[in-house]
């Protein structure tokens, strides 16, 4: 849908210019807070800043780009989310094996096999 809204408005505008391939990927991440009407306004200021008759990603504004940076940098992988997750646990829970696999919705073997691959012990 971003690509067709963004075509429209360019549409409406005096000098014709497209969005790159590249350009359309980047808006398409982007969250908008201000709805439809913030879409607008990058694509106006997308249109003004660049130089060419191709909308390139280095002509929209900066919050526009940034957040899938972040988002990118912030995102682990399940594996070690759960590592992480798994060596809090052990290290706070005071029973046994098979108490810490009861609390954890697992079976006693799955949390074995689990921990004994991370190198963890239960105390």
């Amino acid at each position: 849908d971003i690509a067709m809204l963004c075509s429209h408005m360019l549409h409406e505008l005096p000098s014709k210019k497209r969005l790159h391939k590249s350009t359309i990927e980047v808006l398409s991440h982007y969250t908008y807070p201000g709805n439809i009407r913030e879409l607008k306004n990058i694509v106006e200021q997308a249109y003004l800043l660049a130089d060419e008759n191709v909308i390139y990603p280095t002509d929209l504004p900066e919050l526009v780009s940034e957040p899938i940076a972040q988002n990118n940098a912030s995102i682990v992988t399940l594996e070690a989310a759960e590592a992480k997750y798994l060596e809090e646990v052990v290290a706070k829970h005071e029973g046994s094996i098979d108490s810490l696999a009861v609390a954890l919705g697992v079976s006693q073997r799955t949390l074995y096999r689990k921990l004994q691959a991370l190198g963890l012990k239960v105390k």
